[in-house]
């Protein structure tokens, strides 16, 4: 009698995005995830996309801003991102 032990490996591409509170731009992170039995990471390229003056002061003033305000900013940052992406 044979016992087969199929390991399940999953693979994921991701790319992260994140802005820091020091305004200095968008860190854009490729990266590879793999589990097997644990979970193995690489990080396939990085980058960061500098802030126009433009941007620096919308999002430094949004902390202050209505409610209405920040959703406005906030569909604005979406549309800069996806075309940057």
């Amino acid at each position: 009698m044979y016992t087969f032990v199929v390991a399940m490996v999953k693979k994921y591409k991701v790319i992260g995005l994140m802005s820091g509170t020091s305004l200095d731009g968008l860190d854009i992170a490729y990266c590879e995830f793999e589990k097997k039995t644990t979970w193995k990471y690489k990080i396939l390229h990085t980058e960061t996309i500098e802030y126009s003056t433009k941007w620096k002061n919308k999002l430094r003033a949004a902390y202050t801003s209505n409610t209405n305000q920040v959703e406005r900013i906030s569909n604005e940052y979406a549309g800069f991102i996806s075309k940057i992406l």
